[in-house]
């Protein structure tokens, strides 16, 4: 381990191998209006589009008219001008269209052939916020569709991203990319690469915590990718070192900050050297059985840090000793406080581990493990030649594997992976 603000991390975590998608100028006529419970309601993002059907016998005529304030619009196939510029008819089906819809459009718009009475009614409803965010959810709950995730990805990866506005960008994309089950490849790089615009972003200290509560969750939401789509992204082997430097940013902020979502937890800490005394532990635990069956999410009652030894039922752990104290004095001896950054993953997706050269066909490497690191975040400090019964400490507990009969397991290895 490397201290720096940009340091070299080392992730630890088991490995296992196996072998084996025009009279309409005059006033409207008396006309019987449909009762309410008819009435079709289209809810509509401000920008979108919208079409009104409204099947009649003869266009020549009917009328399609605004109410409240009552305006008529279209006689026959006549406009009438009394519209915001964006409305169109078109013959077939005598069907209404308006473009780019904002909130000036919200309204009812009523279809009504002469002789017949009303054919038609509908409820424009515009909302600014994207179906894909809380806001639009409860607006439109199942508005979020496939083509909007990809037009809100696309207008988040466009949206230059500065200090004022980061917390903002932030919060989308973590609300777009929880839609993860639509994400294809294309869509991914476009997440990771916003992502990586936000990270870069200067973050003033009232918007750090906000921004990084944004970062991990979009983190974690990309772990619930299915690994058929992430092995096409090479680019998803960049969010761990992503969250590295995020966790810089909290160090330079004199901040200490924790979360712990389903697929990651973090820990950026500024300790005192005093604490450093003792051994430091960051770990994650089991309080059941369920392990015996499964990788269970992560879970802030039982993932953090403390000054002891791992715990019993431990899932993973690492831990540092006290003998980087002397490191530390020796090569900046006037810190008061450590800064420790620590990281862990419910597993191994985001990580681009590649299998050995010389393995062979018949045998595949799967990840068994958590994924943790921990990082001495100071300038120009490395952790290095720790004495033999003071080493950097790690804990795994290797989840079960489904695996052929035929397989039998060859090995089982604490791997190091560093970024």
């Amino acid at each position: 381990m490397k201290g720096s603000h940009t340091p070299s991390v080392v992730f630890l975590l088991i490995l296992l191998t196996y072998s084996a998608e025009s009279t309409m100028g005059q006033d409207s006529p008396n006309v019987t209006n449909i009762d309410d419970s008819e009435m079709q309601v289209m809810r509509r993002v401000a920008g979108d589009s919208v079409r009104f059907d409204c099947n009649v016998s003869n266009i020549h005529q009917a009328i399609w008219r605004r109410d409240e304030p009552l305006k008529l619009l279209f006689a026959g196939l006549n406009p009438t001008g009394n519209d915001n510029g964006n409305i169109h008819i078109s013959k077939e089906n005598y069907s209404l269209i308006l473009d780019r819809v904002d909130q000036e459009d919200e309204g009812n718009y009523t279809c009504i052939e002469y002789g017949n009475n009303t054919k038609a009614q509908y409820q424009l409803l515009v909302t600014e916020f994207s179906p894909c965010t809380e806001e639009g959810r409860n607006y439109c709950e199942d508005c979020c569709t496939p083509d909007v995730i990809q037009k809100d990805l696309k207008k988040i990866e466009e949206t230059e991203v500065n200090e004022d506005n980061v917390d903002q960008v932030a919060d989308e994309l973590q609300q777009v990319s929880s839609h993860i089950e639509h994400v294809d490849p294309d869509e991914l790089k476009s997440i990771v690469h916003s992502l990586t615009n936000i990270v870069h972003t200067t973050t003033s200290e009232e918007k750090v915590t906000e921004v990084t509560d944004s970062v991990l969750n979009i983190a974690s939401n990309i772990m619930e990718v299915e690994n058929k789509v992430t092995d096409q992204v090479s680019d998803v082997g960049n969010v761990p070192h992503l969250l590295e430097q995020q966790a810089a940013t909290i160090h330079s902020k004199q901040k200490n900050y924790s979360q712990v979502l389903d697929n990651v937890g973090f820990s950026a800490v500024q300790i005192s050297q005093s604490a450093l005394k003792k051994d430091v532990t960051f770990e994650s635990f089991s309080d059941d059985n369920s392990l015996k069956h499964e990788n269970p999410p992560l879970s802030k009652n039982n993932t953090g840090l403390h000054y002891d030894k791992p715990s019993s039922n431990v899932v993973s752990a690492i831990t540092l000793p006290s003998s980087i104290l002397e490191i530390i004095d020796n090569a900046a001896s006037n810190t008061t406080t450590v800064p420790l950054s620590f990281l862990v993953y419910r597993d191994a997706s985001i990580f681009p581990v590649k299998e050995s050269s010389n393995q062979s066909n018949e045998s595949r490497t799967v990840i068994s493990s958590h994924v943790i690191s921990a990082t001495v975040a100071i300038e120009n400090v490395e952790i290095k030649d720790l004495p033999h019964d003071s080493q950097v400490g790690t804990t795994f507990y290797s989840f079960p594997i489904s695996r052929s009969e035929e397989e039998v397991e060859e090995k089982r290895e604490c791997v190091f992976l560093e970024i």
